[in-house]
């Protein structure tokens, strides 16, 4: 068996920040819609340096989506490219 060892208090508190659950950080939604087949959700990363954009097409058998994260420094160059990938997407039976 191995020797117990004793810890500092400074000791414990490392430990046990280590060994608690971690925060769920949240990206921070500034636009969403959803519709009878479809949703859109965008807003900005927790870092606050870079926008996500995720749109879905959904069915009941069949769906399809992307998501797309860009710097928001970018964010005129980046903001067409998403709109034409989002005007360009459509479900089509197998």
């Amino acid at each position: 068996m191995g020797r117990l060892q004793r810890l500092s208090s400074n000791a414990c508190q490392r430990l046990a920040r280590r060994a608690a659950p971690q925060p769920i950080i949240r990206r921070r939604v500034t636009y969403q819609v959803a519709g009878r087949d479809f949703l859109v959700i965008s807003g900005y990363e927790p870092d606050g340096q870079r926008i996500f954009y995720l749109k879905k097409l959904v069915r009941p058998s069949l769906q399809a989506g992307f998501e797309f994260v860009y710097p928001a420094n970018r964010r005129e160059r980046y903001d067409r490219d998403v709109e034409a990938i989002s005007r360009s997407l459509s479900l089509v039976d197998p």
